[in-house]
């Protein structure tokens, strides 16, 4: 039931994050653009349709593995998704790879000298190190 509840929550989340609201509301102020223009490329998009209809049909779409369409690119969004996931799976690795290359070390090397004065000073850094915020480390 939590679950159901969950993904239901999380859907919407979703939907509201990637529904264009505002797309062609901003093309509308522009006066090159004609008001039959906006609306031609509302319904040619189903934007015209009301918001449960297009929610449902959006679910239908994420179900079957159908990621939509970019306004911004002018193309599908799976491939931006899957161009970016590769970057950010690849950036995650490396920081992975670079922290346990240089704490796996340092924890043996403080564990070979439990309780004197390397092994405070690497637990006190480390301390001060976890409690500052990240943007005052940069």
């Amino acid at each position: 039931m939590h679950f159901f509840a969950s993904w239901r929550f999380y859907s919407c989340l979703s939907f509201h994050i990637a529904c264009p609201w505002n797309y062609f509301d901003e093309m509308r102020l522009n006066p090159q653009i004609s008001p039959e223009t906006v609306a031609a490329l509302r319904a040619q998009y189903q934007l015209d349709r009301p918001l449960p209809v297009r929610y449902a049909s959006w679910m239908n779409s994420v179900l079957h593995g159908e990621m939509g369409f970019s306004f911004a690119y002018n193309s599908p969004v799976a491939p931006l998704l899957f161009l970016r996931a590769r970057n950010t799976l690849l950036l995650t690795i490396t920081a992975t790879l670079i922290a346990w290359g240089i704490a796996l070390p340092l924890g043996i090397w403080s564990a070979e000298r439990f309780e004197r004065l390397p092994d405070r000073l690497l637990s006190w850094v480390t301390a001060a190190l976890l409690v500052i915020p990240i943007w005052r480390l940069l």
